[in-house]
């Protein structure tokens, strides 16, 4: 009787072994079948790249999008600059998060009167806002919609002040 279960053990650890062969086998034929799947893929790029041509030279990256690294297309958004005068200034505290992060935090907000007649209204950082009065007048800044910048004192917003003085007059808004 021992020796049958000798046997026994003999042949589980057998079929075990050839399964882990066949699976073996198994994984690399489909490994195989993959990159050979990769490789086709890949030397289709270059026939499709060659047959675009003078669109291929316009764009260097062939792939139409604006990366500053490789496309020497790119340039920077220009900056706007607006005369205006400070209209209203307020702090604002409540949920700044979103709803799935929500958290509460303080908003300081300067109303803007541009030379336009145009109000508008910007969060600035803190340490800007407290350097602030109402009434001023200066360079409003604007980068792609979104407040930049609002400067004052300089020859620059000398300028800007002349300008909305003629606009709107004195210290009236």
């Amino acid at each position: 009787m021992s020796d049958l279960s000798f046997l026994t053990t003999d042949l589980i650890f057998t079929l075990i072994f050839a399964a882990l062969v066949v699976g073996f086998v198994i994984f690399l034929a489909i490994s195989v079948g993959r990159s050979k799947k990769k490789g086709t893929a890949e030397e289709a790029v270059p026939a499709e790249t060659e047959t675009l041509g003078e669109e291929a030279e316009a764009d260097p990256d062939a792939d139409g999008d604006l990366d500053a690294d490789t496309d020497d297309s790119w340039t920077p958004p220009e900056p706007e600059a607006f005369p205006a005068r400070i209209v209203d200034m307020r702090v604002v505290t409540g949920n700044v998060g979103g709803s799935k992060r929500p958290k509460t935090g303080v908003s300081f907000l300067v109303t803007f009167l541009t030379d336009d007649g145009a109000r508008t209204e910007y969060p600035v950082p803190e340490e800007l806002y407290v350097m602030l009065d109402l009434d001023q007048t200066g360079t409003l800044v604007i980068l792609n919609g979104g407040f930049f910048d609002f400067g004052a004192g300089d020859a620059y917003d000398e300028e800007a002040v002349e300008a909305f003085e003629e606009t709107f007059g004195g210290g009236e808004d």
